[in-house]
């Protein structure tokens, strides 16, 4: 089980990292490369872009890092049981195909 430990904090780890990357974005208007790779240089409207894509990414990095750290929680204490695993994997899973769908649809109006 201290697999699923090291992958909470992982996940967690990331989640801090789109808040921060979502707030440095914002703060310095260019695009993030995690997002789009190489793409990054061919958008049309970067400032568009910024605020399309800036809510969905801040809010999907807070839920990845509560659901790393609620993770982590569990994991340590077993407070909330396997049930509440389950449930929070599945919410963290339709939250990545959410965000990915976010993503996608900026890509295509934006570049």
């Amino acid at each position: 089980m201290h697999v699923m430990l090291v992958f909470d904090a992982v996940i967690a780890a990331f989640g801090l990292y789109l808040v921060w990357a979502a707030w440095n974005m914002k703060r310095t208007k260019e695009v993030c490369p995690l997002l789009f790779g190489a793409e990054e240089k061919s958008c049309k409207d970067k400032e568009g872009c910024i605020e399309g894509i800036y809510r969905q990414m801040l809010l999907f990095g807070l839920l990845a890092a509560l659901y790393g750290g609620l993770g982590l929680f569990n994991g340590v204490l077993h407070a909330f049981g396997k049930t509440f695993d389950v449930i929070c994997a599945l919410a963290f899973l339709l939250a990545c195909f959410w965000f990915f769908a976010q993503i996608r649809k900026s890509r295509d109006r934006y570049f």
